[in-house]
């Protein structure tokens, strides 16, 4: 959003500490258009994945370095339920410009174990999360567009010239913090539904397939031989400390997935927490008191897909005043402010 507005001509200050365990920073950054073991295309699939896309490209081209790989995905059934819920989908036209070759059970396939076979998903792939954003935050500090630190809520002074903080005066705030958003003053009874999440980076001398394998969690191939595992989800507790339990648990995974798995040694494991909502929409739009004070938050783990589309949505909205999505209007909450 920062880059959109920016592209406009209009004057931004980016407020960002820089976390390295923030959950963008250590996202695989997977792009996955078809979801869960019933296998479910959003009806905007298809409008994420055009402006995803078109947005990678552009910021990629400007500074003449790819952040997003198109990848095929490997979907890889646990069960007989799962082949029966694909196999509804496969003459769907809707489903089609995602749906490739299929694969029968006891496929010999990169030694993976296909009890229940799968398909080979298109429109798949992966953004570099990491180098991404760190190629923006170089970028925003050229143009003196970043101050590399948290904001103290309590030092924001709301006054009818604007906000003010730190001497410096901005027509609107917007708030796009994160978990962090449970201690907003403005935004913290918003339903949010965080979770943990937590993922391995491995290195192995036997070539990994070219593809994002993905069998409820899933392995990413960042190189023949460097790969990710993900990702756990947990609810309590809610920290970013790596935890034995999930380093085992994606061990357990990347162990099941192959006949014969290939001898591999964890290089770091990290954890953040993704910031899911109750009704997994995101949360966008002004304050219901303080409309100049605003929020962009609620991606939970489909951020990479979702936030191009949205991010230019509330652009327009700020510099034209074009209506927000309804799903995603913050309004639609704004009955459990008044009565909270």
């Amino acid at each position: 959003m920062a880059w959109l507005l920016l592209r406009e001509g209009q004057r931004i200050i980016v407020c960002d500490p820089g976390k390295n365990n923030s959950a963008s920073r250590i996202a695989a950054g997977i792009v996955n258009p078809i979801l869960g073991k019933r296998f479910v295309k959003a009806p905007s699939t298809e409008l994420y994945l055009q402006e995803a896309l078109t947005l990678y490209q552009q910021i990629g081209e400007f500074f003449r370095q790819a952040f997003y790989y198109k990848k095929p995905m490997l979907r890889l059934f646990n069960d007989a339920n799962e082949r029966t819920s694909f196999f509804k989908r496969i003459d769907d036209s809707n489903y089609q410009p995602y749906i490739g070759t299929s694969i029968g059970p006891k496929t010999n396939l990169h030694g993976l174990k296909l009890e229940f076979g799968g398909y080979q998903q298109l429109n798949s792939g992966f953004l570099d999360c990491d180098r991404f954003l760190r190629t923006l935050r170089a970028h925003f500090s050229t143009e003196n567009s970043l101050l590399s630190e948290a904001i103290d809520y309590d030092e924001i002074a709301q006054r009818k010239s604007g906000i003010h903080w730190h001497g410096k005066r901005v027509n609107r705030m917007v708030c796009c913090d994160g978990f962090a958003t449970n201690a907003n003053p403005w935004f913290s009874w918003l339903p949010f539904q965080p979770s943990k999440g937590e993922i391995l980076s491995l290195k192995s001398e036997t070539n990994m397939p070219d593809a994002i394998v993905n069998k409820g969690r899933w392995l990413l191939a960042l190189d023949q031989q460097s790969f990710k595992l993900g990702a756990t989800y947990q609810w309590t507790p809610l920290d970013t400390v790596p935890s034995q339990p999930a380093r085992d648990n994606l061990l357990k995974f990347y162990n099941e997935l192959f006949a014969a798995p290939p001898q591999a040694s964890v290089v770091q494991h990290q954890a953040g927490i993704r910031p899911g909502t109750l009704d997994k929409s995101p949360f966008i739009g002004a304050h219901p008191e303080c409309k100049e004070i605003m929020v962009f938050n609620g991606f939970g783990s489909t951020g990479v897909l979702r936030i191009p589309y949205y991010a230019e949505r509330l652009k327009q909205h700020l510099l034209h005043a074009s209506p927000l999505p309804r799903s995603a209007n913050i309004n639609r909450y704004y009955a459990r402010y008044t009565s909270g």
